[in-house]
C-alpha cells in the first residue's frame, strides 16, 4: 500500500495499542477491495479497528505464524480457501 493508502484505508493515525486486527489471506491479494470496504465500515460505525491484506502463500506457515498474535479474525480467498477447513 501506497502512503495515502496507509493513511486513508488504513487510518494509520487513529491506530492504537488496542485496535482490533482483522485481514484478508490470499495470493494474489493486491485485487482484493475488502480492506477499503471492511475499513470504510470500521470508520463509518466508530469501530477501533482495521482491516489489512496478507499476502500469503502457505496458509499453513501463516496460520502457526500469527497464532501467537491477538488477530482478531481473517478472511480466506481462493485458492487458500480450499485448504482451509
Amino acid at each position: 500500500p501506497s502512503l495515502a493508502d496507509m493513511m486513508q484505508v488504513y487510518r494509520l493515525k487513529s491506530q492504537r495499542s488496542d485496535t482490533e486486527v482483522f485481514g484478508v489471506i490470499g495470493d494474489p491479494i493486491k485485487h482484493s477491495m475488502s480492506p477499503v470496504i471492511h475499513n470504510a465500515a470500521f470508520d463509518s460505525v466508530g469501530s477501533n479497528a482495521v482491516y489489512l491484506p496478507f499476502l500469503v502463500t502457505d496458509v499453513e506457515d501463516f496460520i502457526t505464524t500469527f497464532k501467537e498474535y491477538d488477530l482478531s479474525g481473517c478472511s480466506i480467498t481462493i485458492p487458500h480457501k480450499e485448504q482451509v477447513e
